[in-house]
């Protein structure tokens, strides 16, 4: 179990294409918005909403701008450990791309959020994928970098959206290098098959 638990990690560290959850965002997206890319890391989800959208990008995270991997956007270093938005200007975009799952209160940053925005885009691990239910540690250490503090399916999440908000379409997609063929498969039961949920949510 460990042994398998290495590959797969090994695998999604050292794949080198951009994840297939960030195209599916960048479908998402209206062309030419503003927008803000929340835990964006190293910059490769905020590169390809630039190419695919030409979205005015600012990323935000906890790294310095110098482990970045792509500097054509602006970026804003954020300080750990606080819940209080770190932004007072307007968005027309806010993206948590598989971020909200490891804050500690993320339907408080929602709410904050929605006051920046009319609409966010969000990714998390489905908990209904059937390799997390077989295999429950894929979701944590050692597969993720850090330990996911909530898990959702499509129902539990929607108890998170903040009052007055409202999921307007959701797509799942799946980015383990082994499984990506089920990303263009129309299965009925698409949520059992696919390991991530994106979804648009906006004000109602």
């Amino acid at each position: 179990m460990k042994k398998l638990l290495r590959n797969i990690r090994r695998k999604l560290i050292d794949n080198t294409k951009p994840l297939p959850k960030y195209y599916k965002i960048a479908e998402m997206l209206e062309k030419n918005k503003k927008v803000l890319d929340f835990g964006c890391w190293q910059g490769d989800l905020s590169k390809i909403l630039i190419e695919k959208s030409n979205a005015l990008v600012t990323g935000c995270d906890l790294i310095e701008d110098s482990k970045l991997k792509h500097k054509n956007f602006n970026y804003v270093k954020v300080s750990p450990g606080k819940n209080n938005f770190p932004f007072k200007e307007k968005f027309d975009y806010i993206i948590f791309a598989d971020v909200i799952e490891h804050l500690e209160n993320p339907k408080e940053i929602l709410n904050q959020a929605f006051k920046h925005t009319d609409k966010c885009i969000i990714s998390i691990p489905n908990l209904n994928f059937f390799l997390y239910k077989l295999f429950p540690k894929l979701e944590n250490p050692p597969i993720e970098l850090t330990p996911h503090l909530h898990h959702w399916t499509l129902k539990s999440f929607s108890k998170v959206i903040p009052f007055g908000v409202k999921i307007n379409r959701i797509s799942y997609v799946t980015d383990f290098p082994e499984f990506r063929w089920a990303n263009y498969f129309p299965f009925k039961n698409k949520s059992f098959f696919n390991q991530t949920l994106v979804m648009e949510i906006r004000k109602d």
